[in-house]
């Protein structure tokens, strides 16, 4: 078949989607094959409005629809398209996925037409689908994740039409999700423009805001769902900066006016997530980052694992700060300055870290993720140092070790997928190691066994670990971080 130039000088010859007036591209078919699909079902799940047999006629010599043109979804729902929301719902700290879950699967499901105000939006819809099919097992499913991700991205322009006020918070969770539907694929910079997108949006929509901080003293679900939005688009664009080694979209202190709002504090059903006395008695006088990394936060009740993520989060991004603007040769008041800085940084990681191990043995994903983030911030804030402090050497291989054991330990044989950002952190972690084992194997001078103990503890624990990422071959990016550490 004919190939463009471009994908033939790319070598993607398989994925090209020249069309001239005798062939029609694979992607054209198997949306022809699921609009007939959906037209059949519409019938039979509607007799009533059918007056007769339908025929399908088609035009012998117009040309092939253009992608532009997609097909319209015309039904409730596919059958199977339960199977796949429900294949998505155990995933959602890992997607950013912040609306109520139980409440979302009800009113996805609900017998109305696609595009109806009671459901979600059609991107996020299209979207859920198109990650349920990326955690199936189904090769039928897997066989249209294309065509869902054109639906869901095509879309998109529409999700913000209205005056309906859910359509903002159901478009900032499509970006969010599409977001870490691209970095999982591998598709860095397409993920970092819906990242930036999902910023704008939650930036310009004030509303969003306001009903974030209403639902410090009136919570419902749809003001605590607004929070949470607030939340996610601050860790999503804060950890992927400092993935991708870019600027943030948002300022250092948080979301331009959103650094006032509440931790989200509890992992429990969204109408008896706040407790408004509880929430009274912590001084809002002064924004909600800044109280955390002054020290002076007065903290409640435990912390639910969006609380610790959002946390870990922005020590990671405040180090990373830290650490780019670092130079060797710089006046003593600017060394004294970034000392400080430094000492303080290093002294709240170590308070928030002893805090983490007073809460509940990470044995979810989500926390996982938030230990994980803490200890990467470790690693980044003296691995500049390592090779000539010991102090900062000692600190980076306890932080990659306990990144290693977290892995090792946490029973994760039944998922499926984590948050794509665990890929960068985890080659960090490894890095580290390889590196002590590498001096460990060089070293003659300590006694007899020592090295050699140390060796083989470190070396058995790095491959249990790396074992253990495998699991999550099936992202393309996490399959890329692990052929980084088979070359380490």
């Amino acid at each position: 078949r004919h190939v463009c130039g471009q994908c033939l000088r790319g070598r993607r010859t398989d994925d090209c989607e020249y069309m001239d007036k005798h062939t029609r591209s694979r992607a054209e078919m198997l949306e022809e094959d699921i609009s007939r699909i959906e037209s059949r079902i519409y019938e039979l799940e509607h007799p009533a409005e059918a007056t007769g047999e339908s025929v399908l006629l088609h035009h012998l010599y117009k040309q092939p629809r253009r992608r532009a043109n997609m097909p319209r979804i015309k039904i409730v729902d596919l059958p199977e398209l339960a199977c796949v929301i429900d294949a998505f719902l155990p995933y959602t700290s890992d997607w950013g996925f912040f609306l109520d879950p139980a409440r979302f699967r009800q009113d996805a499901l609900l017998p109305l037409p696609i595009g109806h105000h009671s459901r979600p939006t059609p991107a996020l819809l299209t979207a859920v689908y198109l990650i349920g099919i990326v955690l199936s097992d189904s090769p039928t499913f897997r066989m249209h994740e294309n065509i869902f991700l054109l639906r869901a991205l095509s879309s998109l322009s529409g999700s913000l039409s209205g005056l309906d006020p859910l359509k903002t918070v159901h478009a900032l969770q499509t970006e969010i999700l599409l977001s870490n539907y691209l970095y999982a694929s591998g598709r860095l910079l397409e993920g970092r423009y819906h990242t930036t997108a999902a910023v704008s949006l939650a930036v310009s929509r004030p509303q969003l805001k306001n009903e974030a901080v209403t639902a410090t003293l009136w919570p419902d679900a749809h003001t605590t769902e607004s929070l949470d939005a607030c939340w996610m688009t601050i860790i999503l664009d804060k950890s992927w900066s400092i993935a991708l080694a870019m600027h943030p979209n948002l300022d250092a202190d948080g979301c331009s006016g959103m650094i006032e709002l509440p931790w989200p504090r509890y992992d429990c059903p969204y109408h008896l997530r706040f407790d408004p006395i509880h929430q009274l008695s912590t001084p809002q006088s002064h924004s909600t980052v800044a109280r955390f990394l002054e020290g002076t936060e007065i903290s409640i009740g435990a912390a639910s694992a969006k609380t610790l993520l959002a946390k870990a989060t922005i020590l990671w991004q405040r180090v990373n700060n830290l650490i780019v603007g670092w130079k060797p040769d710089v006046d003593s008041e600017e060394s004294s300055r970034f000392s400080i800085a430094f000492d303080t940084l290093d002294l709240r990681i170590h308070d928030f870290q002893d805090k983490l191990t007073i809460a509940p043995a990470p044995n979810s994903r989500a926390l996982v993720v938030g230990h994980s983030i803490a200890h990467a911030a470790v690693i980044q804030l003296h691995g500049t140092f390592a090779q000539a402090t010991p102090k900062s050497k000692q600190k980076c291989l306890a932080a990659a070790k306990s990144i290693l054991v977290l892995i090792d330990g946490t029973d994760l044989r039944d998922s499926v997928f984590i948050n794509p950002v665990m890929g960068t952190i985890w080659v960090a972690a490894c890095e580290v190691a390889v590196d002590e084992i590498t001096v460990l194997r060089a070293s003659r001078s300590r006694p007899a066994g020592v090295p050699t103990a140390a060796k083989a503890a470190l070396a058995g624990l790095f491959a249990r670990a790396v074992e253990a990422m495998r699991r999550f071959e099936s992202s393309p990016l996490m399959s890329a971080c692990c052929v980084v550490l088979a070359a380490i």
